[in-house]
């Protein structure tokens, strides 16, 4: 059984755009998700109101990755083959 995915734009903001992934039976994408099942449950709501402000921020003020926040591995060793996937623009 193959599950696929498609790369999909989440948010756009003034220095970063955050991307998303939606399976190809879903109905959300991950983030819609997960940010659906949260608002769901009140006693997560400050961390969420938290999260989605964190965000925000990253958004409009900060430029580039903080690599140190990444897995590290070997070059591209946890991506797909190109013809496995989906991605915005393809």
């Amino acid at each position: 059984m193959h599950n696929f995915a498609t790369v999909q734009e989440f948010a756009r903001f003034r220095t970063v755009t955050y991307y998303t992934l939606k399976g190809e039976d879903a109905a959300l994408s991950e983030t819609d998700d997960f940010l659906a099942r949260v608002k769901q449950v009140p006693q997560y709501d400050n961390q969420r109101k938290q999260l989605v402000k964190s965000i925000e921020y990253l958004g409009n003020h900060k430029e580039g990755a903080a690599y140190e926040v990444f897995r590290h591995e070997r070059i591209c060793v946890a991506l797909p083959p190109k013809a496995k996937y989906s991605g915005h623009g393809h």
